[in-house]
C-alpha cells in the first residue's frame, strides 16, 4: 500500500530523545535528533561550501548544544543568548555530550579522539545526506 502525501507528513519518524548521563551536572541530559531542516540549517552555519568549519570548536560545540539538548520531551532547553552562559561550563565535558549528540545525529565534524589530538578543532563535514 502506498503512503499518501499527508501520512507521510504526519508520520513521526524522529527518535525519542537520547538520555546522556552526565555526573559532572549532577544528573542526565538529553539530546535530540534534529529534523532535515535543521540539520541543513546547522550544516550551512558550522561549514562552508568545501565543508571546512566555519566555526572555531568551542563555539561549534556550543551551538550544537543549544540546538540538539533537550528535555526529555524533545523540547530545547537553552537558545542561542545561552551561548555565553555555556562557554563558562567544563570544556572536557561539553565536549563529550556534544560528540553524543553529532553521534546521535549520524553527523561527524570529527572523532572525539581526531577532536582532542587537533585542540578540539571540528576537521570535516558529513552528514551521510548528499
Amino acid at each position: 500500500m502506498s503512503l499518501t502525501r499527508d501520512e507521510i507528513l504526519r508520520a513521526n519518524d524522529l527518535p525519542a530523545p537520547k538520555a546522556v548521563p552526565v555526573p559532572e551536572w549532577g544528573g542526565e541530559v538529553y539530546v535530540r535528533m534534529l529534523t532535515v531542516g535543521e540539520r541543513g540549517e546547522w550544516e550551512t552555519e558550522a561549514f562552508d561550501e568545501s565543508g571546512k568549519p566555519k566555526l572555531d570548536a568551542r563555539t561549534m560545540s556550543l551551538k550544537t548544544l543549544v540546538r540538539m539538548l533537550c528535555n526529555e520531551n524533545g523540547i530545547p532547553v537553552f537558545q542561542e543568548s545561552d551561548i555565553k552562559a555555556l562557554s563558562g561550563k567544563n570544556p572536557d565535558v561539553v565536549e563529550r555530550v556534544t560528540m553524543e549528540a553529532v553521534r546521535f545525529n549520524g553527523l561527524d565534524f570529527g572523532s572525539a579522539e581526531t577532536s582532542e589530538k587537533n585542540s578540539r578543532k571540528a576537521t570535516k563535514r558529513g552528514s551521510g545526506m548528499s
